[in-house]
């Protein structure tokens, strides 16, 4: 038994692959068990015991216990529901702490949550991940001082996507949102002149083509790169999910995303470097 992890199999559920430490007597749940059924069969004096065949023992030993009322499960502790981690977001939160609290559904939470994480991604040059949060920390109701920060940071991801229409937008609106925030006067006149300087500088500039293919043909009002077809839905256990709202035919997209990397033909390694892996192109006199 050197080689057998004994706590691993102390912790399973199936009670048959059950060993236990001598020293940890105490915490075994197979330990437990036989314990409690000798109690109620009157301890190990009864004179069941005394049969010598062991076929014939356990026949009764099984009768005796039925006939007892003794139940195995009553004397171990219950299984305990699996539920999300509730955690408060902050600015210093890390990101699988915003990612829980997001997935612990905590309406006080969501917003700020998707804000943070949203501020992870643009540090990560994920812009379009970074979009999608910002704009779920909008459908959440963001609020406070930080409003504007909030529509600034929209302004620069889709900047930095060439979205110019939509940055403009969102700093005009940053500047409303200065106006009315609680700041002292020399901090709003600070803060609108940054983004009125931004907004002066893309003013003329137009939007890059979008020649990405679009599967979706009836976009989520919450989440475009979700299908209308699907819902969105939570529970304390589960967490956010995704449910069929009505029948969905045979090969309709419900769901479409970036990648996170490409890679070509993963099977075939004599052609996996004949296309560049950034732009899909063949690779021609690849040096």
């Amino acid at each position: 038994m050197g080689d057998v992890d004994l706590d691993f199999l102390n912790q399973s559920d199936d009670y048959s692959r059950k060993y236990q430490k001598i020293k940890d007597n105490e915490n075994s749940k197979i330990q437990t068990l036989i314990v409690t059924a000798l109690q109620s069969l009157g301890g190990s004096g009864n004179t069941l015991f005394s049969t010598a065949d062991p076929r014939q023992l356990l026949d009764k030993v099984d009768a005796a216990l039925e006939n007892s009322g003794w139940k195995p499960f009553s004397v171990l502790p219950a299984k305990q529901e699996n539920k999300i981690k509730k955690v408060k977001a902050r600015e210093d939160s890390s990101l699988s702490d915003l990612t829980g609290s997001i997935l612990s559904g905590e309406k006080d939470c969501l917003a700020p949550a998707y804000f943070y994480r949203g501020l992870f991604f643009m540090v990560l040059e994920e812009f379009q991940s970074a979009l999608y949060n910002f704009e779920e920390a909008i459908n959440c109701n963001f609020s406070g001082k930080d409003e504007y920060k909030l529509h600034h940071k929209i302004a620069q991801c889709y900047l930095k996507v060439k979205k110019y229409k939509k940055s403009r937008e969102h700093l005009t609106i940053g500047i409303e949102k200065i106006k009315k925030a609680k700041l002292s006067e020399k901090q709003k006149k600070d803060y609108c002149k940054i983004l009125q300087e931004s907004l002066q500088r893309i003013a003329k500039k137009t939007d890059k083509q979008d020649d990405s293919l679009n599967l979706i043909t009836n976009p989520h009002i919450k989440d475009k790169r979700l299908s209308s077809l699907v819902g969105i839905k939570f529970t304390e256990t589960q967490g956010r999910f995704c449910v069929a709202q009505k029948t969905i035919p045979t090969g309709t997209v419900i769901f479409q995303d970036e990648g996170i990397t490409p890679f070509l033909n993963p099977d075939d390694k004599e052609t996996q470097s004949d296309f560049c892996l950034f732009c899909m192109k063949p690779i021609e006199n690849n040096p």
